[in-house]
C-alpha cells in the first residue's frame, strides 16, 4: 500500500511521459509501444472506429489530419472547442483527448508495473491560466486518476536537479522552451526548500512557433511559386491537408537541421492543383535560414527570461545556472544565443538531465512528497487500528519530527499502548524505542534519517498487555532531501470595478493555497424580481492596471430574479476568493443588506473572439503603432522596439489569417494582440505624459470640489493624504503611477458622489455628452428630458431610474467599450 503519490506525469504538448520515484531515483516508465521514454501526445481514429494514441497517431498526423490529432494541449478550457473525427463523426474535446494521453500512460504502468494509479501528480506551464488548469484536473478525472495535483513545470524541473544538489542560498533559474509554451522560473534554494521567486511565460511560445514559420515564410511561398497557386496559405481550409504535411515535414527537417547545414524536403503528392494534376514538392532547408526564423522567438524567450529577473531586481549573475527543459533547448544555435552576454542571458548551462524527461522526475520527486488522501487508502479492517500520521515526507531533516493519533471505535482509553517505529535496512539497524500513547491515542517522536536517502519505516503499535496490534498504514516513507515550499500564484486574480480598473484580490507570488475577503459597493439600483437586473462582479487573471486587458475567468453574477429584496446603489457587497494549490478557484458573494450568501462555481471555460473581431481589434492597434511610432520620445522609441524584434504585428498577422480554420492560431492570435495592446498602452501613457499629468491635476481639484462640498472628514483627510504623494508622483515619468493616483482620486470622488443626488446629475451629464451611442437617440432625448424635470423636482428616485433605463438603451457592443460590465467600485 502506498503512503504518498509517487507517480509524476509531464503531460506535454509534443509528448507525455510519467514518472515513479524509487529510492533515490527516478524511474521512467517506458511506452511499451515502442520502448521510448515518452509518449507523442497524439490521437488518431482508424476507419475500423478503434482510438489509437501515441507515435502511431503521430504519423497519421501528415496523410490524414482529418482523423488524427495533437497539440490540443493549448485549447484546455476553451468553451465550444472541439475535434472532430471528420471519417468516423466522432467529437471529442480537448480534456478529453488529454485523457486519452493519461490513459495510455496509465496502461504502461499496468503492463510493467501491474498497478493500477489512483493518484498522481500532473505538471503544467506555469503560464497556465485558471481555466486551463480545471480543464487538466477535468481531463485527470476522465482518466481514472481519482486524486490529481497540480505541480508548475520550473518547479518540477528544479525538483529534478536539487534531488542531489543541497546548495544553500543559491539562485537557479529554469528555461522551458516546450512545443508550445514557454516558462522562465528564478527559483532559490534556501533552508532545505526550493521556491519560486519569479515568474514570466508565454502560453504561445514554443518550437511548434518555429515550425509554422518555417511553414509559412519559407515553405508555402516556394509551393506558390513553383505551381502558381496564389490561394495556397494556410488559412484556406481548401488546403488543410497539404498545409499538415508541410507542417510534419518543417518539424522534421528543423530537428535534421540543428546538427547538418541543410536538409533535402521531399513530399510526393501534396495535394492537387487547380488542374487536378498531382503536385510533389522538394525544398532544401538550411541551417542559417532557420536560425534565422527562430531568432525573434528565441529573443522573446529572452527577453521573458530578464523580466522575470527584473520582477526581483535581480541581474544575470545573480544566477548560478540556467537548467534547460523542453525539446527546442535541444537546439545548439538556441543555447549558444543563451551563453551571448551581451543579447542573450550569459548564464551558465545546465542540461545534465534529459531535457525531454526532466519535468516528470521531478513531478515523481514532488509526488514522494505528497500523502496519499486517506480516501484512496484501504479500509480498516475489523481488528485493525487506523493511525492518523503527521510529518513532512520529504526534508532535509536528520531527526525528522513525526506526530499522530491512533483512532478505533468509541471512546478508547488508550493508557498503557505504545508505538515504536523500526528501520532494518538502517546501518546499523535503527529502532525509536517503545513511545507511550496519550490516553487520548496521541503520540510524538523524532526519527533517525541518513542523508540522501529513502527510508521505511515499520510500525509496530502495542496494546497494554505487550499484544502487536495490526495498524493502517504499518510503514511510513521518508525521503531526505530538498522539499518544495508552497506553490506560488503566476498572476494575480481579481475583479473589474465600473471604472475598467483592476482590483487585485490575491496578488502575483502569493504562496498557495490562499484566500481573501474584500468589501465593494454596488453602482446602481437592483429591484427585487427584475429580469434584466443584476449585480456584476467580472473575475479576472492577469497584472495590468487595464481591466479589459487581463484574461477573463467569468463574471459573478447576482440575478435580481434571486434576490428577497431591493438593494439600493451603495450597498455592500463582501467577495470571497479562494485558491487552492492547484490554482482552482471558488468564489462567494454575502450582501449584508440581504443576509445572504451568493456561492458561485465558475464553470471556467475561455471564450475566443471571433476571428473577424480579431482583425478589427488588430487594425485598430495597427493605426495606434502607426501614430507612435515617430515619436520623437527616446522611451516611447525604446518601448517600440519589442514590437520589432520579436516581430509582433507580422506574428499576430499571420495568426488572425489562420484563426478561422485554427483555434490555437485564434488563441495565439487574441494573447499576441493583449500583449501588443499593453506595449501599445505604455507607449501611448508615456507619449501623452503632459496630457495625463494635466488630467491628474485637473481631477485633483475636480475631487477637492466635490469633497469641499460634500464630503466627510475621513473623505478630506483621504484626500490630503493623496495630495502629499501627488505632488511627488507628479515629478516623475511614471505613469502608470500617474494612472494609479487618477484612479484613486476618481475612486474617492465616485464614493463622495455615491451618496449624493448630484452623483445621478453628473451621469446624466456624461450620457448627454456622448448622445451618439443611442441607436434610439429620439427615446434617449425624452428620457434626458424627464431627467431634467426629476432633477428640477429634486426628485431623486425618478432620476435613478431614468438614468438606469438611458444605460439600458446602450448597445451591448458599446457598453463593453467602457470595460467589462462591472456594477460594483472599492
Amino acid at each position: 500500500m502506498r503512503m504518498t503519490i509517487d507517480y509524476g506525469i509531464d503531460l506535454g504538448t509534443t509528448n507525455s511521459c510519467i514518472c515513479i520515484m524509487n529510492d533515490m531515483s527516478c524511474e521512467i516508465i517506458k511506452n511499451l509501444a515502442d520502448q521510448t521514454d515518452t509518449t507523442p501526445s497524439a490521437v488518431f481514429i482508424d476507419k475500423k472506429g478503434h482510438l489509437h494514441v501515441g507515435q502511431k497517431a503521430r504519423e497519421r498526423l501528415e496523410h490524414d489530419p482529418n482523423n488524427a490529432f495533437s497539440e490540443f494541449k493549448l485549447q484546455m478550457g476553451h468553451k465550444d472547442q472541439n475535434y472532430i473525427f471528420e471519417r468516423s463523426g466522432q467529437t471529442m474535446t480537448p480534456p478529453e483527448l488529454s485523457a486519452e494521453i493519461l490513459k495510455r500512460l496509465k496502461s504502461n504502468v499496468v503492463q510493467s508495473k501491474g498497478e493500477t494509479i489512483q493518484a498522481a501528480v500532473i505538471t503544467v506551464p506555469a503560464a497556465f491560466e485558471l481555466p486551463h488548469c480545471e480543464a487538466t484536473k477535468f481531463a485527470a478525472q476522465m482518466a481514472g486518476i481519482e486524486h490529481c495535483l497540480l505541480l508548475q513545470e520550473p518547479v518540477a524541473a528544479s525538483l529534478a536537479y536539487s534531488l542531489k544538489n543541497h546548495e544553500e542560498n543559491s539562485y537557479w533559474m529554469v528555461y522551458d522552451f516546450g512545443g508550445g509554451t514557454f516558462d522562465a522560473a528564478v527559483m532559490q534554494l534556501k533552508d532545505g526548500e526550493i521556491q519560486v521567486v519569479s515568474h514570466a511565460g508565454d502560453n504561445h511560445l514554443g518550437g511548434k512557433l518555429i515550425d509554422w514559420v518555417i511553414v509559412e515564410q519559407l515553405l508555402i511561398p516556394e509551393v506558390r511559386k513553383q505551381h502558381k497557386l496564389d490561394d495556397f496559405e494556410r488559412g484556406n481550409q481548401k488546403w488543410k491537408v497539404a498545409i499538415a504535411k508541410l507542417k510534419i515535414a518543417a518539424e522534421n527537417a528543423k530537428i535534421s537541421v540543428s546538427y547538418e547545414l541543410e536538409v533535402d524536403i521531399e513530399i510526393d503528392n501534396l495535394c492537387q492543383n487547380n488542374s487536378g494534376e498531382v503536385i510533389d514538392f522538394e525544398y532544401t532547408l538550411k541551417k542559417e535560414d532557420v536560425e534565422k526564423l527562430a531568432d525573434p522567438l528565441i529573443q522573446r524567450s529572452i527577453n521573458i527570461c530578464k523580466k522575470a529577473l527584473k520582477n526581483k531586481n535581480l541581474q544575470t549573475k545573480d544566477i548560478d545556472k540556467l537548467i534547460l527543459v523542453g525539446g527546442p533547448s535541444l537546439m545548439p544555435y538556441l543555447r549558444g544565443r543563451l551563453s551571448e552576454q551581451e543579447s542573450g542571458l550569459g548564464i551558465p548551462l545546465d542540461f545534465s538531465i534529459d531535457p525531454m524527461t526532466v519535468v516528470a522526475n521531478g513531478a515523481a520527486i514532488f509526488a514522494r512528497s505528497k500523502k496519499m488522501p486517506t480516501v484512496l487508502q484501504p479500509e480498516v479492517q475489523k481488528g485493525q487500528y487506523q493511525i492518523d500520521l503527521e510529518y513532512e515526507p520529504v526534508s532535509i531533516d536528520l531527526d525528522p519530527p513525526v506526530g499522530g493519533k491512533v483512532l478505533a471505535d468509541g471512546n478508547t482509553d488508550w493508557t498503557g499502548f505504545t508505538i515504536e517505529f523500526i528501520n532494518e535496512k538502517a546501518q546499523p539497524p535503527w529502532r525509536s524505542g517503545k513511545i507511550k500513547l496519550s490516553a487520548q491515542g496521541i503520540f510524538y517522536t523524532n526519527l533517525f534519517a541518513e542523508e540522501n536517502k529513502v527510508h521505511q519505516y515499520q510500525i509496530e503499535l502495542f496494546d497494554a498487555a505487550g499484544n502487536c496490534c495490526e495498524t493502517v498504514p504499518d510503514s511510513l516513507p521518508f525521503t531526505n532531501g530538498v522539499g518544495s515550499k508552497s506553490l506560488p500564484l503566476i498572476h494575480s486574480v481579481g475583479i473589474a470595478l465600473a471604472d475598467n480598473s483592476f482590483l487585485p484580490f490575491i496578488v502575483k507570488g502569493t504562496p498557495l493555497p490562499a484566500k481573501q475577503r474584500q468589501f465593494l459597493k454596488t453602482i446602481q439600483d437592483v429591484k427585487r424580481g427584475d429580469s434584466e437586473g443584476l449585480i456584476r462582479i467580472p473575475v479576472l487573471e492577469g497584472d495590468i492596471p487595464r481591466a479589459d486587458r487581463n484574461s477573463k475567468i467569468g463574471d459573478l453574477d447576482i440575478l435580481a430574479t434571486n434576490i428577497k429584496r431591493d438593494v439600493p446603489a451603495g450597498s455592500e457587497v463582501e467577495l470571497f476568493i479562494e485558491i487552492d494549490e492547484s490554482r482552482l478557484l471558488k468564489t462567494s458573494a454575502y450582501i449584508p443588506l440581504l443576509d445572504e450568501e451568493f456561492p458561485v462555481v465558475f464553470n471556467m471555460e475561455k471564450i475566443s473572439i471571433d476571428p473577424e473581431e480579431l482583425k478589427k481589434i488588430l487594425d485598430q492597434e495597427m493605426q495606434r503603432h502607426e501614430k507612435y511610432k515617430n515619436s520623437d520620445d527616446t522611451e516611447v522609441q525604446n518601448i517600440l522596439r519589442q514590437v520589432e524584434n520579436e516581430n509582433m504585428l507580422d506574428e499576430v498577422k499571420s495568426a488572425c489569417q489562420a484563426a478561422h480554420i485554427d483555434p490555437d492560431a485564434n488563441d495565439k492570435a487574441e494573447k499576441r494582440l493583449r500583449d501588443l495592446q499593453a506595449t501599445l498602452d505604455l507607449a501611448e501613457q508615456v507619449a501623452e505624459l503632459p496630457i495625463l499629468q494635466k488630467e491628474l491635476q485637473d481631477s485633483l481639484q475636480n475631487a477637492k470640489d466635490i469633497v469641499d462640498k460634500w464630503g466627510e472628514d475621513t473623505d478630506r483627510k483621504a484626500l490630503d493624504k493623496l495630495e502629499i504623494e501627488i505632488k511627488q508622483a507628479l515629478n516623475s515619468r511614471d505613469t502608470e503611477l500617474l494612472q494609479r493616483f487618477i484612479d484613486q482620486v476618481s475612486s474617492l470622488r465616485q464614493q463622495v458622489l455615491l451618496e449624493q443626488p448630484g452623483y445621478w446629475v453628473v451621469l446624466l451629464e456624461d450620457l448627454e455628452e456622448d448622445r451618439s451611442i443611442f441607436p434610439d437617440l429620439s427615446e434617449a432625448e425624452s428620457l434626458f428630458q424627464q431627467g431634467h424635470r426629476a432633477i428640477d423636482n429634486d426628485d431623486v428616485p425618478e432620476l435613478q431610474t431614468v438614468v438606469r433605463q438611458l444605460i439600458r438603451l446602450i448597445p451591448d457592443d458599446e457598453v463593453s467599450k467602457t470595460g467589462l460590465g462591472s456594477t460594483v467600485i472599492l
